[in-house]
């Protein structure tokens, strides 16, 4: 606790200048930034790990993935921050929220831990964490990222709400696309999944993965809407979303851990987002003046195609799991199996309610005009 803590504070000298990949929509130098971060964390970590054998290679990796990211953030922007007071009045009235807000985001991931960690003890916890990091995958490493990159174009459409309606519903459309799916076949090929990637000794995991899985999905639909409420001005907005999900939560945690254990805050995660995330659509929908039944539209097709990949799969997991077929072979087969017969439901719900705007056109448009540019030139 005390070197990451050092980590953090190391953290904190980082040129501010970097926000400006994101303002400006260069999203490659983000890329690039991140991508050299995390893989100076990952060397150090497996060099480490394989020398040394302690989990002090972890603890070595986060701090090297610190300090190279405060290193490049000054090699990568020419801006040099200085010790100054002029904005503090406007930049306290909005980070007063933010401040709040993260908060109430820092408890809200880390209430299990502590709750998991004193009534279950350690064991639990690292099964708990290994499951949520694995179930979460889809959220954590495709969502948060466009979410990230669509807030300037957001603050851009502020003045325009029509604009910005269409924009989010557009995100939200790509995102469903995407999300649901990715966090179904998880929690149906969670068995084959947790003997491949971790091994037998962590079959607990299976349950958890599952109902965290879900959990994942609730959790990337309304990503998109904190990035509205930051380009509308009203974070304030997303303190009280934090909030609400933090105490259903708690209660849930409080009757649930003592008698399940790790499962019970599994559970309990997934029962504050239920109730949470119906109540921050219809917060958003006023907010933007959208009508319930856009949203609904956005959501029932992925829906619908993701349960009948998951009923379809689901069958075809049971049937391979009595025969001799081992788990990486059953992966290698139900994966592409499943993205096949979710992409076809998709497209095919699409062209029966008659080509509606949505993911599938933003796609299908993108891909054309990929394919265009790609094309070579006929000779003149």
């Amino acid at each position: 606790m005390r070197w990451l803590a050092l980590c953090a504070a190391a953290q904190g000298f980082s040129n501010i200048g970097i926000v400006a990949f994101q303002k400006d929509l260069e999203l490659h130098k983000e890329f690039r930034f991140g991508v050299a971060r995390k893989l100076a964390g990952f060397v150090v970590t497996l060099t480490l790990a394989y020398s040394i054998h302690s989990y002090w290679a972890l603890v070595a990796g986060t701090i090297s993935s610190a300090l190279v990211g405060v290193a490049l953030s000054y090699r990568m922007h020419p801006y040099r921050p200085r010790l100054t007071f002029e904005a503090r009045g406007e930049l306290f009235h909005f980070s007063k929220w933010m401040l709040i807000n993260n908060i109430l985001i820092f408890f809200s991931h880390r209430s299990t831990d502590l709750v998991i960690g004193r009534y279950v003890g350690a064991p639990a916890l690292g099964i708990y964490n290994v499951a949520y990091e694995i179930s979460n995958l889809p959220t954590t490493e495709l969502v948060f990222p466009i979410s990230r990159a669509v807030f300037p174009g957001y603050a851009k459409m502020s003045v325009r709400l029509d604009e910005l309606r269409q924009g989010f519903l557009d995100v939200l459309a790509v995102i469903l696309l995407f999300v649901i799916p990715a966090g179904l076949g998880i929690l149906v090929l969670a068995e084959p999944l947790v003997y491949v990637i971790l091994g037998e000794k962590w079959v607990e995991a299976i349950p958890l993965i599952q109902l965290l899985s879900v959990f994942g999905v609730l959790r990337a639909s309304v990503s998109n809407t904190g990035a509205v409420y930051m380009a509308l001005g009203i974070p304030k907005v997303i303190t009280f979303l934090a909030f609400l999900f933090l105490v259903l939560m708690f209660a849930a945690l409080a009757v649930l851990v003592p008698r399940y254990g790790a499962l019970g805050a599994a559970a309990a995660v997934l029962f504050a987002a239920s109730v949470q995330v119906p109540i921050s659509f219809v917060v958003v929908s006023r907010t933007l003046v959208l009508p319930a039944v856009a949203i609904l539209q956005t959501l029932w097709r992925p829906s619908v195609a993701g349960l009948a990949m998951m009923a379809i799969v689901a069958w075809l997991e049971r049937h391979f799991a009595g025969g001799s077929v081992d788990n990486l072979a059953q992966i290698a087969a139900l994966v592409p199996l499943g993205a096949t017969v979710y992409g076809a439901m998709v497209l095919g719900l699409w062209l029966l309610s008659g080509r509606p705007k949505g993911a599938e056109t933003v796609l299908l448009t993108a891909a054309s005009s990929t394919f265009r540019r790609a094309k070579p030139r006929e000779s003149l």
